[in-house]
């Protein structure tokens, strides 16, 4: 497996409000924070709700009352943490990495770290220490220009016409950018994956860099 390199850096993660006003992240939570399961107050960050993340109302955002577009980011919060706690070490996700020339498919190990700033694909499966160090490539999300899917992927790479509708692609880097294209052949699967993806990268521009965060080596 021969993955694209995009090594940058800098982390940020989701945040809400616990008990006593203080914003926590889920990285927080993932790590060990303080429990977050009496907590009433709600969730500060500005998730996206609109045609982009089809809300479960079925109705357009801009046609959606205050409490249905509360629910609905209550709703994306949530669909977040658990993508995130399913990608962190011990965990990871399993993905299909595909070869943007010859539409080549490999398995792979889709992994967060800890502090929600960057993921990593390798070879083999992760383990309570991390991600596995087979082949592994780290993108840091801070560095991620565009996520795209389904048609956008073959624009992006004719070669991967025939899989492109189950194929996402994550585009990183400054001047010589780089796109790393993922198979996910569940509907259900790859929709997950592209939103909490983008909701993530979201996150992490407007909360900035979280105190303390490593960086990936």
């Amino acid at each position: 497996l021969s993955l694209p390199c995009c090594c940058v850096t800098t982390p940020g993660n989701e945040v809400k409000l616990d008990d006593t006003g203080k914003e926590v992240g889920i990285a927080g939570e993932i790590t060990g924070g303080r429990d977050q399961g009496n907590t009433t107050e709600r969730p500060s960050v500005p998730f996206p709700v609109g045609p982009e993340t089809t809300p479960q109302t079925g109705r357009k955002s801009n046609r959606m009352t205050p409490d249905e577009k509360m629910e609905e980011k209550l709703r994306l919060q949530e669909m977040v943490k658990g993508f995130a706690r399913e990608a962190v070490p011990p965990g990871g996700i399993q993905v299909e990495v595909v070869d943007s020339e010859t539409a080549g498919v490999f398995p792979a190990w889709f992994c967060l770290d800890k502090s929600l700033s960057f993921f990593s694909l390798s070879d083999g499966p992760p383990s309570a220490s991390g991600p596995s160090n087979q082949n592994k490539q780290v993108v840091h999300l801070q560095e991620i220009n565009h996520i795209i899917k389904g048609v956008e992927c073959a624009r992006r790479a004719a070669a991967l016409s025939g899989v492109a509708k189950e194929c996402i692609g994550v585009v990183a880097g400054g001047t010589s950018s780089t796109t790393v294209f993922m198979r996910i052949q569940s509907d259900e699967g790859r929709d997950r994956f592209f939103k909490c993806l983008k909701i993530l990268r979201l996150a992490l521009s407007v909360n900035g860099p979280t105190p303390n965060a490593g960086r990936a080596v």
